[in-house]
């Protein structure tokens, strides 16, 4: 694989998004900025000098929630590749994050394994 994978993450609960941030960078991937809401993913992404291969998105937040998120970045930035994140396991939850273009849903708490790799595999492909 070339280079770390950049990563940008927008979750509106810090703790979650901080103890997220620092398990992704001792999995050697770099984490670009962080977020508290899809609003503020935006505008760091309009001025970043460098962008992510992904952003991980939390579904439900504040003033732009993770589905109009991954919707702006797949239409304003269409190489980056929005991942959802959801404390909610419902399928309809994981049925909208997919429909508005995630390129994967994963449930908060779940294994931090399938996860980094499930991000290597996207950008692989991406990259291909």
């Amino acid at each position: 694989m070339q280079d770390k994978i950049r990563l940008a993450v927008a979750d509106d609960h810090m703790q979650f998004r901080r103890a997220v941030v620092a398990h992704l960078e001792r999995q050697g991937f770099e984490i670009l900025f962080q977020a508290g809401n899809g609003a503020q993913l935006i505008a760091q992404l309009e001025y970043a000098v460098a962008l992510p291969h992904a952003c991980l998105l939390d579904i439900h937040m504040p003033v732009m929630d993770g589905v109009a998120c991954i919707e702006a970045i797949r239409n304003r930035w269409p190489a980056i590749i929005p991942v959802a994140l959801s404390i909610d396991d419902a399928a309809e939850t994981a049925q909208r994050a997919m429909a508005a273009g995630a390129a994967a849903f994963f449930v908060k708490g779940g294994d931090p394994v399938i996860l980094k790799a499930a991000i290597e595999s996207l950008v692989q492909k991406r990259d291909a």
